[in-house]
C-alpha cells in the first residue's frame, strides 16, 4: 500500500467519518440493557421530544417533565403539577430535540448528538496534534483514544459526556492558537464562545475557568484572569435565575448550590475511600493502564522544555484539571456512575502522542513502529480489566405498555431510576391510587396495574405479595388487579386498600 493512500486513511477527517459511521451502524434504534447507563437515552430523549410536541410557553424551552402526545400530562395523574429538570442545563436537550425533529422522531436521530460529538471529537484531537507532532503521532493518539471502552460505551448514549468534551476540547484548541501561536485575540474569542456553549452543555466545562485563569495569572493579566473566573459564574447565575423565575425559586442559584454540596461533594453517602476505589476500578474497565500515557506524555513535555511543548502542556493539564475537578466536586457521581471518566479520553490521547513522537516515524520503518506502538495500545488497554460496575439493566417492552390500561401508583417514584425507560416507550401518566380508593376515578380490574418500585416490593407485607402475583419489567414490580381479585375474591377497591395499607 502505498504511502499516499496511508496517509489518507489516516487523515483525522477520514477516520473520524468512518468512527461516525460505524457508530450509525452499530448504535441500537431501541434502548439497549446490554448498554450501562443505556437507560439515560430514553430520558433525555424523551426531553427533547417534548421541547417540540409541546409549546414554548408550557415548556419555557427546559426540561419539561410531562408526558402524552397531545395535551401535556403531569406525571402523576390527576395532578396538574408539572416539573422541570434543572439539574443539567440545557444545550444537549436542545440539540436533541433538533435531531429528533429532522430524524422524524427516531430514537438513533437523538443518538445522534453524542455519535456526533465523538466523531467530533476524533476529528478535533487529530488535527490538533498533526498539526504540532505529525500525522502518524496524531494516528497513534487517535488510536488510544478509539481503543477504550468508554469511548464506545458512551458514544451511542445520550448523554452530556461527548458533547461537553467535544466542546472542552474546542475551546482549549482556540485558546492554544491564542496563547502560544499567532492567532492572537480572535482565536481567544472563539475560544470563549466555545467555552460558553460548553458551560451551557454541563457544569464541567465551568471547571475550565481555573486553567484559563491560571495562564493568565502568569502572563500578568490579571483583568483578564478576573474575568475568566467570573465567566462561569455570571453564566452559572443566569441559567439558574432563568431556571427559577419559571419553577417559582428566585433564590435558585443558592438553592442549587447548597443542595448539590449536601447531595454531591460533602461525603455522607460514600467515603473518599469508597470514590477512591470505584474511580479506579471503573477506570480500569473504560482504560485499562493507558492513563499512565497521560502522565508519561507530562513527563516527556516537561523533559522538553517550556518552548518547545508549552501547548501540549497546558492542554494536557488543562484536560487532566477539568477531569479531576468533576470527581472531586462531583464525588456521588464519580461513585456511581462510570460519566466521569469521558472526560480523560483526549488526554490519554494527547499523552500517547506526545509518546509516540519520541519514535522515529519518518524514517524506513516507521510502519513496524507504528504497528509495535498499536500493539502496546492493546495490551495497555487490557490490563487490568476487572468487572465492569456498571451493568446493563434488563427491561421488557412486551407487556400492554401501549394498551388501553390503567396504571396505577402511590406516587410518581416509578418514573424515576429505571423508570427513565418508561418516559420515551410508556409516554402517558401514572393514575394516582388513593383517587381510585377513594373513587374519584372508576377501577377497572380487568384492565388496572398497580405498580411500584423494587425496594417498595421488598419492603412490602407477607400478606401482599400473596394477594398479587408480580411482573418485572422496568425494575418496577407490576401487580395486575385483576389476577388479586380472582385469587382472593376480593373487589377492585378492596384490593387497592391492601396494597395502599402495606
Amino acid at each position: 500500500m502505498s504511502t499516499g493512500v496511508l496517509r489518507f486513511f489516516s487523515s483525522p477527517l477520514v477516520l473520524a467519518a468512518g468512527v461516525g459511521l460505524l457508530f450509525f451502524c452499530i448504535a441500537p434504534a431501541t434502548i439497549n440493557s446490554s448498554i450501562p447507563n443505556d437507560i439515560n437515552t430514553g430520558y433525555y430523549a424523551s426531553y427533547g421530544r417534548n421541547l417540540i410536541r409541546y409549546a414554548p410557553a408550557q415548556t419555557h424551552v427546559m426540561n419539561f417533565d410531562a408526558v402524552g402526545p397531545g395535551t401535556p400530562e403531569a406525571l402523576f395523574s390527576p395532578s396538574r403539577y408539572f416539573k422541570y429538570y434543572i439539574d443539567h442545563p440545557m444545550l444537549l436537550t436542545w440539540l436533541a430535540a433538533v435531531a429528533l425533529k429532522l430524524g422524524a422522531g427516531s430514537l438513533l436521530a437523538a443518538r445522534s448528538v453524542s455519535i456526533l460529538s465523538s466523531a467530533g471529537l476524533v476529528a478535533l484531537l487529530g488535527m490538533w496534534i498533526s498539526r504540532r507532532l505529525g500525522t502518524y503521532a496524531a494516528l497513534v493518539g487517535m488510536m488510544a483514544m478509539l481503543m477504550t471502552r468508554v469511548f464506545w460505551i458512551h458514544g451511542v448514549v445520550l448523554n452530556f459526556e461527548p458533547l461537553t468534551a467535544f466542546l472542552v476540547f474546542a475551546a482549549l484548541s482556540f485558546f492554544t492558537d491564542g496563547f502560544f501561536g499567532s492567532a492572537g485575540r480572535s482565536s481567544i474569542v472563539l475560544g470563549c464562545l466555545f467555552w460558553f456553549l460548553a458551560m451551557l452543555a454541563d457544569w464541567p466545562a465551568y471547571f475550565l475557568a481555573v486553567p484559563v485563569a491560571w495562564y493568565f495569572a502568569r502572563e500578568r493579566r490579571w483583568l483578564a484572569m478576573v474575568g475568566s473566573l467570573l465567566i462561569p459564574v455570571w453564566l452559572y447565575m443566569g441559567v439558574m435565575t432563568y431556571y427559577g423565575i419559571n419553577t417559582g425559586d428566585p433564590w435558585l442559584a443558592v438553592h442549587f448550590l447548597i443542595r448539590t454540596f449536601q447531595s454531591e461533594i460533602r461525603v455522607h453517602k460514600s467515603s473518599w475511600t469508597e470514590v477512591a476505589g470505584a474511580v479506579f476500578w471503573n477506570g480500569g474497565y473504560n482504560f485499562g493502564a493507558m492513563p499512565a500515557f497521560a502522565i508519561a506524555g507530562t513527563f516527556v513535555m516537561c523533559r522538553r522544555g517550556r518552548t518547545e511543548s508549552n501547548d501540549r502542556l497546558f492542554m494536557l493539564l488543562a484536560l487532566g484539571c477539568v477531569g479531576i475537578l468533576n470527581i472531586l466536586l462531583f464525588r456521588q457521581w464519580a461513585h456511581d456512575h462510570t460519566f466521569w471518566s469521558y472526560y480523560f479520553l483526549p488526554a490519554i490521547g494527547l499523552g500517547a502522542a506526545e509518546v509516540a513522537s519520541k519514535l522515529k516515524f519518518d524514517g524506513l520503518n516507521w510502519q513496524n513502529a507504528l504497528f509495535t506502538f498499536g500493539i502496546i495500545l492493546g495490551f495497555l488497554n487490557l490490563i487490568p480489566v476487572p468487572n465492569n460496575l456498571q451493568f446493563g439493566v434488563p427491561f421488557r417492552v412486551e407487556l400492554p405498555w401501549h394498551d388501553d390500561v390503567d396504571l396505577l401508583a402511590r406516587s410518581e417514584l416509578p418514573y424515576y431510576g429505571q423508570g427513565y425507560i418508561a418516559r420515551w416507550y410508556l409516554d402517558r401518566p401514572l393514575i394516582d391510587a388513593g383517587m381510585v380508593i377513594s373513587g374519584g376515578l372508576p377501577c377497572r380490574p380487568e384492565r388496572s396495574f398497580f405498580v411500584m418500585r423494587d425496594d417498595e416490593w421488598e419492603q412490602s407485607s407477607s400478606m401482599m405479595k400473596e394477594l398479587f402475583a408480580p411482573v418485572k419489567a422496568f425494575h418496577w414490580m407490576v401487580l395486575p388487579i385483576a389476577a388479586g381479585m380472582k385469587s382472593t375474591g376480593l373487589s377492585c377497591e378492596e384490593a387497592l386498600k391492601a396494597v395502599s395499607r402495606s
